[in-house]
């Protein structure tokens, strides 16, 4: 889940979807779509925006890696 300003989680967007895994689902969701945010329920209502730059936040199965706030992090994430 990928949340921040729309122009910002572009390239954090296509970053991820740059890797081919049939297995993966990236959401990236703006700060302004408030009608999104507002319907999400669970964990991932719980995946809240920064109120500067962007946030990543990297699930693998059940568990969820520490928040990424870094394109370079993420990146290298992905890459594992």
């Amino acid at each position: 889940v990928i949340r921040g300003e729309h122009n910002a989680i572009q390239a954090w967007r296509e970053k991820a979807n740059a890797i081919y895994n049939p297995r993966s689902l990236c959401l990236a969701i703006p700060n302004s779509s408030q009608v999104l945010t507002n319907a999400m329920t669970g964990a991932l209502a719980e995946r809240q925006p920064r109120a500067e730059g962007v946030i990543a936040y990297v699930c693998r199965g059940q568990s969820c890696q520490t928040p990424l706030t870094r394109l370079e992090e993420f990146e290298k994430l992905l890459n594992e």
